[in-house]
């Protein structure tokens, strides 16, 4: 038998940690999307960051249907992703190509990690009895899943254009 009351406040702290991961990612994409030199990744991650913001409002919009505050709960997951980027680029100073493709790594690795965090969540919000919160962490896990397909269709030339160098 499923424990409604624990899967709601599991639901509730993982909901206000993927809030924290969305925000922190699109600052950390208004940082990387300027740097960037490929005009196709330039505007896949240009439209990623839009998405998150729509991610981030849709947050906004399952804590109000569970009828409490948005909230944010640290997510290290996210932090550790940022910081291994902001690491290398900041030590390394990699050429143009070189960032492109740290960039398009760093986007990939997050759309699978958040994709992963809303499955997560999909199955607490039903475990829960939380359909229509369930229904729009689908929408958001369907949007990281095809992000990912997208950066990985582009990165491949970019990967092409590396080794030609």
């Amino acid at each position: 038998m499923v424990d409604q009351a624990a899967a709601r406040e599991l639901f509730e702290h993982e909901l206000a940690a993927i809030t924290d991961a969305e925000e922190k990612f699109a600052e950390a994409l208004a940082k990387v999307v300027p740097q960037v030199q490929s005009t196709k990744l330039s505007e896949l991650l240009g439209r990623y960051r839009e998405t998150t913001r729509g991610q981030v409002r849709r947050l906004g919009e399952i804590f109000k249907l569970l009828k409490v505050s948005p909230q944010r709960a640290t997510s290290e997951g996210i932090d550790g992703l940022i910081a291994e980027f902001d690491n290398f680029v900041g030590a390394e100073t990699p050429a143009p190509i070189a960032y492109d493709v740290c960039a398009a790594g760093l986007a990939s690795k997050v759309a699978s990690y958040q994709s992963a965090c809303y499955k997560y969540l999909n199955g607490l919000a039903n475990a829960s009895n939380n359909n229509n919160c369930a229904i729009l962490v689908y929408d958001s896990q369907t949007e990281e899943r095809d992000m990912m397909q997208n950066i990985d269709r582009l990165t491949i030339e970019l990967y092409q254009e590396l080794s030609a160098r």
